[in-house]
């Protein structure tokens, strides 16, 4: 699940990173509005307000036709959710770039496409790659909080086991124990893959 927000809020970003790194495009009002909202708001409420009356609303408009499933309710709210974070750490990479590097490209008559596709994109993502891979960590525990749509997940599975066998500490140190686990093994891949990263950039 983590994997699918995580992927969708990337491409989400997209349109948002557009406007923020171009204060004169029709779409910065709207990724200054979207970003500065979204970041205020809990996820959890956010999990509640896209999985519930936005969803709800959307079935309503289309007299059933659209009903959307409760987990891509939750997977879509993650996405929302981080989508904002994601795009002002992508911002932040670009603008670290000298900017005397883009100016030589279009001095040398590189378009625009391939300044972003050869020099901008490449050294973006070595710069923010550790701090994608935070929010990649922190979307992953964050997706406990779906529980509260009563989508079966991890937790919710662990609170129905309570529920069943009346232990009180056990389904939950279970729960935090792969929780652990899987934040572990995600930090492992983060860090090899910026080892990677830091190794072909040394021997361009």
């Amino acid at each position: 699940m983590a994997k699918v927000g995580y992927v969708l809020g990337m491409l989400s970003i997209l349109l948002v990173i557009v406007g923020r790194i171009t204060s004169a495009h029709p779409l910065a009002v709207f990724s200054d509005f979207f970003v500065d909202t979204i970041r205020g708001v809990p996820m959890l409420v956010i999990i509640l307000y896209v999985g519930l009356p936005l969803a709800g609303a959307i079935k309503t408009a289309t007299t059933g036709y659209i009903d959307i499933q409760m987990m891509t309710r939750g997977i879509a709210a993650i996405a929302i959710g981080y989508s904002a974070y994601m795009a002002e750490i992508f911002r932040a990479g670009i603008e670290a770039i000298p900017k005397g590097q883009i100016e030589a490209s279009r001095a040398l008559g590189l378009r625009e496409r391939h300044i972003a596709r050869f020099i901008v994109i490449p050294q973006a993502i070595a710069i923010v790659l550790p701090a994608l891979g935070n929010e990649f960590i922190a979307m992953l525990k964050d997706t406990s909080l779906i529980s509260i749509l009563s989508i079966r997940d991890l937790t919710q599975r662990m609170r129905e086991f309570q529920a069943q066998s009346f232990l009180a500490f056990e389904p939950f140190n279970s729960a935090a124990l792969i929780y652990v686990l899987l934040t572990l093994i995600a930090a492992s891949g983060v860090k090899a893959l910026d080892n990677i990263v830091n190794k072909s950039r040394e021997r361009e």
